[in-house]
């Protein structure tokens, strides 16, 4: 009964396994296929197409007017998504209106509560002016006049004691800056000096780091390096580039300085696209044309590979740890 069960255990594992190792091999060495159409003449048309082992997993992108995007597993549709692209404008300016409705309503509010607060102000400031009347007539009607000539005398001594201590404050907060100025002073040549030295320090560190990046780049380990890189990326773009290839293309400009920078893009392109291809950059008035087929795969398993030589060379991880300066470290 127990070797049973273990080896019933021992055959799902067996089978998750080589499923999981099937999977993997699958993933390495079965390419993903892409296909683009595009063309542009009134409108924008494009389809962009993914597919892997035999259609089995598709992923599908169009767009025309309006973007739809679609994922099939075993030609049964698993996602799709369409979004609207001549409404977004629409929705745009209704949100806009909103927020300037929304701005008006707030100034508004705030400029009626300012208002409000204003009136308020006022009407306390004319009710506390008619108590302090009202009670300057109380105390004058009930005073007496010995008693009114001692208050006036009082209010005298009062008041030369409460100049005499608001000229003493006003001494004391002019000597109190005066002394912070002084101190400010004295401390502006050694914050100079400081200055002087982390400008000094900063050059110096400056000089040091081309000095470095200057030796490192002039070795022969390093020339190693970025050619080792170099073929590798090339390979990779090449791998990653399509395999067929059909362009139609009719571009022209008033503007010479446009023209030139489409023909460095068809120089730096075009190398890397096979196939028969017309190409037509002219000077003339604002037209741009074009009809695009591409078609190409990719293998995850040679684009892992590369990468692993890029990642577990011990020169190239040297070279970073110098770049990154993590040996001074």
């Amino acid at each position: 009964m127990i070797l049973t069960i273990l080896k019933i255990i021992g055959i799902v594992l067996l089978s998750i396994i080589g499923l999981l190792l099937l999977i993997v091999l699958a993933l390495c060495f079965v390419p993903f296929r892409y296909k683009i159409n595009a063309s542009k003449d009134d409108s924008l048309i494009a389809n962009v197409k993914i597919t892997y082992l035999l259609h089995f997993i598709s992923l599908k992108a169009i767009y025309d007017k309006k973007l739809t995007i679609e994922a099939r597993i075993l030609g049964i549709r698993v996602y799709k998504k369409t979004s609207e692209g001549g409404h977004g404008k629409d929705k745009d300016e209704d949100i806009l209106e909103d927020l300037d409705e929304f701005e008006e309503d707030s100034k508004n509010k705030k400029s009626s509560k300012k208002a409000d607060k204003e009136v308020d102000a006022s009407e306390e400031a004319n009710d506390f002016a008619t108590i302090l009347e009202s009670s300057d007539t109380d105390i004058s009607s009930k005073g007496d006049s010995n008693e009114s000539g001692v208050e006036a005398s009082e209010s005298a001594n009062e008041y030369s004691i409460d100049e005499e201590f608001s000229d003493n404050k006003k001494k004391s907060k002019l000597f109190r800056r005066l002394s912070r100025l002084n101190q400010k002073i004295a401390a502006i040549p050694s914050k100079l000096e400081s200055i002087c030295e982390n400008i000094e320090e900063k050059i110096d560190g400056l000089f040091d780091t081309i000095a470095y990046y200057e030796c490192l780049f002039s070795k022969k380990g390093t020339e190693y390096v970025i050619q080792f890189l170099k073929e590798k990326i090339i390979k990779l773009l090449k791998h990653i580039c399509p395999r067929k290839c059909k362009i139609d293309f009719d571009y022209s400009s008033e503007d010479p300085d446009k023209a030139g920078k489409m023909w460095e893009i068809y120089g730096i392109v075009m190398p890397f696209l096979p196939g028969k291809n017309r190409i037509n950059i002219g000077f003339d008035e604002e037209v741009l044309r074009f009809k695009i087929m591409v078609k190409g795969r990719i293998f995850l398993g040679y684009v892992g590979l590369i990468g692993l030589q890029i990642l577990f060379n011990k020169k190239v991880k040297k070279f970073i740890k110098l770049l990154k300066r993590e040996d001074k470290r």
